[in-house]
């Protein structure tokens, strides 16, 4: 018997559902998150422990935020501002609402649910876009 109700939150990015590029340490890292969610869920399945994941999409960023480059160096990420991209606020809100709805998998925002629609049933067409993106910013993160 199962006295209290406990949420182990993971929480990713859409990295997770496709490598993208100069950004290999990255997506790897988000993918094993996937991986290690998936698995306690199965371990913990009958001891009321819900388990989520929750991959955050193109989010504001906080000033001097960096992330590891594909050659282990730290690379500021840029401020991001636009309309597509989601508030920090609003992401808290769709964390909290994950853990209340105890939901397995959340993906946060319009752009971020169509590119998971891309992976699953467009996976080459994303991996053109992907690649031609690429080639436009390549020295983004350099």
């Amino acid at each position: 018997r199962v006295l209290f109700r406990s949420s182990v939150i993971f929480i990713s990015s859409l990295a997770a559902f496709r490598g993208l590029p100069s950004l290999s340490v990255y997506s790897s890292a988000k993918m094993a998150l996937t991986s290690i969610a998936e698995t306690l869920r199965i371990e913990h399945r009958h001891d009321g422990i819900h388990i989520g994941i929750v991959y955050v999409g193109y989010t504001e960023v906080e000033k001097g935020k960096t992330t590891i480059n594909a050659d282990g160096t730290p690379v500021e990420l840029g401020e991001r501002k636009s309309r597509l991209s989601e508030t920090i606020d609003n992401v808290a809100k769709k964390i909290a609402g994950n853990i209340s709805s105890r939901k397995k998998r959340t993906v946060i925002g319009v752009p971020g649910k169509f590119y998971a629609f891309l992976v699953r049933y467009f996976p080459a067409t994303l991996e053109m876009m992907v690649h031609r993106s690429y080639r436009k910013m390549k020295d983004l993160y350099k």
